[in-house]
């Protein structure tokens, strides 16, 4: 719920705010927070509609519960998988921005299609993970999951494919532009106190006295 509310308030701020909307690392902190809106609101709703579920009969729960996993999974992956992507997009604009202080930052338009981009590939990301399990409800509503042994392999391999391209090559872009960062930070130099860095003296910028003459 804790969660809920500060992603909630910050959506809330950046929307708000027309100058905040004006940088793109603002724009990608919104889809940031709004893709862990969607996965606390999924835990809220999810805990409600249990509650309601335990005062009807099995069959009822038998009915609701299918749909309500594939669901839970479809809108889960979409949090998780975007949030990844926006995680990656503002590792690789902080170190292009780093690596170039004076490169203007992202248009507002790339930013935006960018963004779209990241929502729409973990759309197809997550109907592929809702569509590679089968759901059968368990007491107490809880969704297991059902293999058929025919499309096991299929699946393993459906599931593999995602997890190294959507999880862990997004993992490892992240991890190498901080370190490429941390690394440039490091072989910074501080300036010597050489005479290029001397104060000039107050001597020297005294004007000399007028000697009278006209």
């Amino acid at each position: 719920m804790a969660g809920f509310l500060f992603n909630f308030i910050v959506c809330y701020v950046i929307i708000s705010s027309s100058c905040l909307q004006q940088r793109s690392l603002n724009r990608f902190i919104l889809s940031l927070a709004f893709s862990d809106l969607l996965r606390s609101g999924i835990m809220v709703v999810n805990g409600i509609i249990q509650v309601l579920l335990s005062y009807q009969s099995q069959s009822v729960i038998q009915g609701i519960m299918p749909t309500q996993c594939k669901v839970t999974v479809i809108l889960s992956g979409l949090a998780v998988v975007s949030s990844t992507l926006i995680l990656t997009l503002i590792g690789i604009e902080r170190y292009r921005h780093f690596k170039d202080l004076f490169m203007s930052a992202l248009s507002t338009t790339k930013t935006n299609i960018a963004i779209i981009a990241a929502w729409v590939i973990s759309g197809i990301v997550a109907g592929l993970l809702s569509n590679a399990y089968n759901y059968s409800p368990q007491f107490p509503l809880a969704c297991a999951i059902t293999h058929s042994t025919q499309n096991m392999t299929a699946e393993l391999i459906v599931i593999s494919i995602i997890i190294v391209i959507f999880a862990l090559i997004p993992v490892i872009i992240v991890f190498m532009c901080y370190v490429g960062i941390t690394i440039s930070l490091c072989k910074m130099e501080n300036p010597t106190d050489d005479s290029r860095h001397e104060v000039v003296s107050d001597n020297n910028l005294k004007l000399e006295p007028d000697d009278g003459s006209v």
